[in-house]
């Protein structure tokens, strides 16, 4: 019951942002009137407003607050073993900060337990991705351990899609040499799994 609440209660202040919006864009009348404002009556405005929206605008889909998975930072060096960042249905993300060529290089792999899955990122694609197989979901080659930070934010969004329905997409920065660590990592996943 609790939970349900809390939806419904970030569903009207999510509401009550876009109707004030709206407001200052002049694209809905404020309503307000002269009576005074209490919180009771502006909770009234902003549902009828918020009807007015979704009546020419369409429904909006919000995130889930379960379907969203933000990390970092996670700072590594070369040489750590890697670490998981987490299983989202079929799919896993792990960090990895490793040597190449003389050059540090910070990776988030992401495997699948799922045949026929697909992923699209940046660095790496494959529609006919398979168990046993590790693909790029975000990476970045820096200068040797110690040198100069290179940051990479990666704003293409990254995709995976299985057959069985679960999809991801997020985005991920990945920094070398920065904060005394060889390899930092942040960012978000989305995850879209069937019901």
């Amino acid at each position: 019951m609790e939970k349900h609440a809390f939806r419904r209660s970030s569903m009207l202040r999510g509401l009550g942002v876009i109707t004030a919006l709206l407001i200052a864009a002049g694209a809905i009348s404020p309503a307000f009137g002269a009576a005074p404002l209490t919180k009771a009556r502006v909770k009234k405005i902003a549902k009828k407003q918020a009807t007015r929206v979704v009546k020419t605008l369409g429904p909006m889909l919000f995130t889930e607050e379960t379907e969203l998975v933000r990390f970092g930072q996670i700072s590594m060096n070369v040489g750590d073993a890697d670490q998981p960042l987490g299983t989202f249905g079929p799919f896993t993300l792990r960090l990895a900060c490793n040597l190449d060529a003389g050059d540090v290089r910070g990776q988030v792999l992401a495997t699948t337990t799922e045949a026929n899955s697909s992923l699209n990122s940046n660095d790496d694609s494959d529609g006919d991705f398979n168990p046993g197989e590790a693909l790029e979901w975000a990476a970045e080659v820096g200068d040797v351990p110690g040198g100069a930070s290179d940051p990479a934010w990666h704003d293409d969004t990254t995709t995976a899609s299985a057959p069985g329905g679960t999809s991801l997409y997020g985005h991920t920065a990945v920094t070398t040499n920065f904060g005394g660590s060889h390899c930092v990592f942040s960012g978000h996943v989305v995850v879209q799994a069937p019901a």
